[in-house]
């Protein structure tokens, strides 16, 4: 499986169908975001959650650029918040978003060593009605 392959298959397996129990398949033991060893039970975790708040979570692979060992992708995000997620009660929105993520792989095992991740969590925000719309703005004056 080449590392875009990997990349791809853990998306649609892991975050797409919810398949946690895949979760061994893709991540290494010592797997890291923004350099802090996590591993996979962090995955399973992160999953899980952003999940049982937006149950029917999809990814949308948009762009890939890799270099074989490492992958960038630039995804669309879409699902509704009928769950709770960081703490927040459902509010029955939709939300649609992009993030782009950097993963790292070990071609050597076929997975995914460690990740880094930039996503528009203040459209999240926004558009579940939690932030208000020129927050961004800031305060005139």
């Amino acid at each position: 499986m080449t590392p875009e392959t990997l990349v791809r298959a853990f998306i649609e397996t892991v975050w797409n169908r919810g398949d946690l129990e895949a979760i061994p398949r893709f991540i290494a033991p010592e797997y890291a975001v923004e350099g802090a060893a996590v591993g996979p039970g962090w995955v399973r975790d992160n999953v899980a959650g952003v999940r049982a708040g937006f149950p029917d979570l999809a990814m949308t692979v948009e762009q890939v650029v890799t270099d074989g060992r490492i992958v960038a992708v630039l995804v669309r995000v879409t699902g509704t918040h009928t769950g709770p997620w960081k703490g927040f009660a459902p509010t029955g929105r939709a939300v649609a978003y992009r993030e782009a993520a950097f993963w790292t792989v070990d071609p050597g095992r076929g997975l995914l060593v460690a990740g880094d991740f930039v996503a528009d969590t203040l459209a999240v925000r926004v558009q579940l009605g939690l932030a208000a719309p020129d927050l961004w703005r800031g305060k005139a004056g």
